[in-house]
């Protein structure tokens, strides 16, 4: 006939500890996935950073140049 109570409940319960493994490994890789995509953004924006700086000291040294020059040629 049918199975027993006591069977049923087995296979439930494998079946219960094998969706267990499978969520256990999703979420897992989905943290991975996750960090890597932080590590991503994280060098993207010392990157971005490192350029404004970049920016910076260069228009701070054009803006040096140009003052120099108007105080030298308004004293020529």
């Amino acid at each position: 006939m049918g199975a027993s109570a006591e069977e049923r409940l087995a296979r439930i319960e494998a079946q219960l500890a094998g969706l267990n493994q499978r969520l256990d490994e999703v979420v897992i890789s989905q943290l991975k996935d996750h960090g890597k995509r932080l590590a991503a953004l994280e060098r993207r924006q010392i990157w971005v950073g490192g350029w404004i700086a970049g920016a910076g000291a260069a228009g701070a040294c054009v803006g040096a140049g140009l003052t120099w020059l108007l105080k030298f040629w308004g004293g020529v």
